[in-house]
């Protein structure tokens, strides 16, 4: 059985069952009042309705009877045997269409680290052109705690982190070199790039 179908036709089933004690709710109600109004007719002497009442009253309790003898009987539920072969069915179809979803997504992530990685290669031969540039003004060259270069020679750059900000410690977020870290696309050599580059803003030799 299609997983489809096992899920209609139990949604069908639930709805049916639904309906069912709602009308027995109801018939519960009307038996009571009926009972009621049957007991006081016969307390005021009145004979005809108290029979109405009473076959009302009566045939609101055949009713009731009937209804919950039908929710008794209806089963809701498959076996799980049924439950598992719908489910294998649908798990072979899924698989199939979530590999090659996933093959497509990893060669994709896989082409955007490499675009990541040449931003990384242009600002690095930038930063070795504005260091030699520097040189030629005597600017002291960059340090692990102040880039003099920034200030004097500033140009657009790799984000440091999620708000842009500049830091100046190992709490390097920048979110990009997290994800392909995560994605153990990036390695040891990574590091010391990322961390060069992005984070200090200084030129990265091998």
């Amino acid at each position: 059985m299609k997983i489809d179908k096992l899920i209609k036709e139990y949604n069908a089933a639930m709805a049916g069952k639904e309906s069912l004690t709602n009308e027995v709710e109801r018939l519960r109600a009307e038996k009571i009042n009926l009972t009621a109004e049957a007991e006081a007719a016969a307390k005021a002497g009145d004979v005809e309705t108290y029979k109405q009442k009473r076959d009302a009253a009566s045939l609101a309790a055949d009713n009731l009877f009937v209804k919950e003898k039908q929710i008794e009987g209806l089963s809701c539920l498959r076996t799980e045997d049924e439950a598992k072969d719908a489910w294998k069915e649908f798990a072979e179809d899924y698989n199939k269409s979530f590999g090659k979803a996933w093959k497509a997504y990893e060669a994709k992530r896989k082409d955007l680290y490499n675009e990541f990685l040449r931003l990384v290669d242009m600002q690095n031969a930038m930063l070795k052109k504005r260091e030699a540039c520097g040189d030629c003004c005597g600017l002291p060259r960059a340090s692990f705690m102040d880039n003099p270069a920034d200030r004097v020679f500033p140009i657009d750059l790799l984000p440091i982190s999620a708000m842009g900000e500049k830091v100046i410690h190992a709490n390097f977020r920048q979110p990009d070199v997290a994800f392909f870290f995560s994605s153990l696309l990036a390695g040891t050599r990574e590091a010391s790039l990322f961390n060069q580059v992005i984070r200090l803003h200084m030129p990265f030799e091998e």
